[in-house]
C-alpha cells in the first residue's frame, strides 16, 4: 500500500511539474535590477556560432521594459566597433536586413541592436520573430583611427542554432 501511495504521488508531482514549465524556463533568466527597480530577463547562455576556431560569433539577448536587446561579440575581426559598423543578416526564406551597430563606439568587439521601446525596429524584430536564420555578417574595424579598415565576420547558422534564436526572442517578449 505504501508503494502504491509514494507512486501515486510521484506521478502527480511529476504532472503538476511538467504541468508549469515552459522552453522559456530553462532558457531565460530574470532578475530584478535594484537600482533601475525594473526586472531584466535575459538568456542564461550567449549562443556561439563559429564559423572556425578564429571566426564567431557570440548572441547575448537582453530584455527590459519595453526593449530587447540583441548583444553581439565578435571574435576574428577587428576589435573596434561605433555607429557606422552593420550587421547583414540573411533568413531562410530570403529576406534580407542590414542594421546598424545601436551601441556606443567601443573597442570590445561588441554591436549591439536594440528592439522597441524609445528604439523602434519593430519590423525588424518581427523578422527575428518569424524567420529562421541563415547567416549572420557583422562589421567591425581595427583601427580607433581609420574607418575604412573594416573587417568581416560571417557565419553560417546552422538550423538547431537559428531554432535557438527565434524560440529565445519569442520567451523575451511574452
Amino acid at each position: 500500500m505504501k508503494t502504491i501511495l509514494a507512486i501515486f504521488i510521484c506521478l502527480y508531482t511529476n504532472i503538476i511539474c511538467a504541468q508549469t514549465t515552459s522552453p522559456c524556463d530553462s532558457r531565460i533568466l530574470t532578475q530584478f535590477d535594484s537600482v533601475k527597480e525594473v526586472y531584466v530577463s535575459s538568456t542564461k547562455d550567449d549562443i556561439v556560432i563559429k564559423k572556425d576556431e578564429k571566426n564567431k560569433l557570440s548572441l547575448a539577448l537582453l530584455a527590459m521594459e519595453r526593449t530587447i536587446v540583441l548583444s553581439i561579440t565578435v571574435f576574428g575581426g577587428g576589435d573596434c566597433v561605433d555607429e557606422t559598423n552593420k550587421m547583414n543578416v540573411v533568413f531562410r526564406d530570403g529576406t534580407k536586413l542590414e542594421m546598424l551597430n545601436n551601441g556606443g563606439f567601443n573597442c570590445d568587439a561588441e554591436f549591439s541592436i536594440f528592439f522597441g521601446g524609445d528604439f523602434g525596429h519593430k519590423k525588424e524584430l518581427a523578422l527575428f520573430l518569424s524567420n529562421e536564420i541563415e547567416t549572420i555578417k557583422v562589421s567591425t574595424r581595427k583601427s580607433t583611427i581609420d574607418k575604412s579598415r573594416n573587417n568581416v565576420v560571417e557565419v553560417t547558422v546552422p538550423t538547431d542554432t537559428s531554432k535557438l534564436i527565434m524560440e529565445s526572442i519569442t520567451c523575451l517578449t511574452n
